[in-house]
């Protein structure tokens, strides 16, 4: 029995890490405001927390924060400006869209990866609030998604429905792995190449770094069982 517990604790305080290192990712990557920066320290505590208790660091991150203006009103218009041009619009092309549709051999908006994702939304219960993100595709969206999986398989295993955790984790991995990493890379590639700030670049590599990460460790059941130590 103890040792039961114990296991049990372990996936617990593994899946809340995943879920808060999933929403602290999508709050990165969501456009900046002045009411979302005034949470700028909270948000890099809560990023730190989860990545050191999933054996990562988030201290490239830090680094990129403090190389931002120390001045608020400066640090948010510089965000502002490099968001738009990264993310929205730049001219002659927006430079690394975040939807999944703009890397598919078609490279049109709300596509078949857009399609997909909504499908995704739909047999987990949920409905895209386009109030939220414009696009369903939008990888803050997408990453919220996971977010919502990893928290949901959280209290399955808290509710000892061990069952419903496993099609959860199910989701959960093939989301990551057939639609998340089939055009992450690409876009991580064009934001480290055209950032000018360094901070999305180094979002943008600890994203790729996680989900890479949390793939291989979905492809082994509850792999987290390895921290217990005997």
């Amino acid at each position: 029995m103890m040792a039961t517990t114990l296991l049990m604790a372990t996936i617990s305080e593994q899946l809340l890490a995943r879920a808060l290192l999933y929403q602290a990712l999508a709050w990165g990557l969501i456009y900046p405001t002045a009411e979302r920066l005034a949470g700028l320290t909270e948000w890099q505590d809560s990023l730190a927390t989860a990545c050191t208790a999933l054996g990562m660091s988030a201290s490239d991150v830090e680094t990129a924060v403090a190389k931002l203006p120390q001045s608020e009103a400066a640090r948010l218009q510089m965000l502002q400006v490099e968001y738009t041009r990264l993310f929205i619009n730049a001219v002659p092309h927006v430079l690394a869209p975040p939807y999944a549709s703009a890397y598919n051999h078609l490279g049109l908006l709300l596509g078949q990866p857009a399609e997909a994702a909504v499908q995704a939304y739909r047999q987990a219960g949920l409905v895209f609030a386009p109030e939220a993100f414009d696009l369903p595709d939008h990888l803050a969206a997408e990453l919220e998604f996971m977010f919502y999986l990893s928290r949901e398989e959280l209290a399955a295993h808290k509710a000892g429905d061990l069952t419903c955790a496993e099609e959860l984790r199910e989701r959960r991995r093939d989301f990551l792995t057939h639609h998340l990493l089939a055009w992450l890379p690409a876009w991580r590639a064009r934001v480290v190449e055209a950032d000018r700030t360094g901070f999305y670049a180094t979002l943008a590599q600890l994203v790729e770094t996680w989900l890479r990460a949390d793939a291989a460790a979905l492809t082994s059941p509850f792999v987290e069982s390895r921290r217990i130590q005997p």
